[in-house]
């Protein structure tokens, strides 16, 4: 695990940019915000940056976002095809045990995705953040637009 560090704001500005660059108007300027949020607040498992641009990459013609992981399960199951790429993230408490929780936590995401299927996850523990925001959870899947 790591400490929670913030990013400067010249690197919050570096890394919105570089999206920006890359897909142009696919991505409001509030979800980058909360992407680069994701990847600061990643103390437990971090999402590369790298890896974020691919599945950005994967979601350009369509995605929908979720903020809880049941309501994604309830959307995948209704849906006729699984996604391909899924990305998930969540704040983990410390009042259970982390790895187990974490390990059951990527397991259900994991059963949400087609058989070939691509998952990013990153995860924050909440003891570690300076924000205290105890259930932020948010998930994203490519899908057709």
């Amino acid at each position: 695990m790591k400490d929670y560090q913030p990013f400067s704001a010249e690197i919050k500005n570096e890394k919105s940019g570089e999206i920006k660059n890359n897909f142009g108007d696919v991505y409001s300027d509030e979800l980058i915000t909360t992407f680069i949020k994701i990847i600061e607040e990643s103390t437990f498992v971090e999402l590369d940056f790298a890896d974020l641009l691919v599945f950005l990459h994967e979601c350009r013609n369509g995605f929908k976002i979720f903020t809880t992981q049941q309501a994604l399960t309830e959307f995948v199951k209704s849906s006729e095809s699984k996604p391909t790429s899924l990305f998930g993230h969540k704040k983990l408490t410390t009042g259970v045990n982390v790895f187990d929780s974490y390990s059951q936590y990527i397991s259900e995401l994991d059963k949400l995705l087609a058989s070939n299927g691509c998952l990013y996850v990153s995860a924050g523990v909440c003891t570690d953040l300076n924000e205290q925001q105890q259930s932020f959870e948010f998930y994203m899947i490519n899908c057709k637009s």
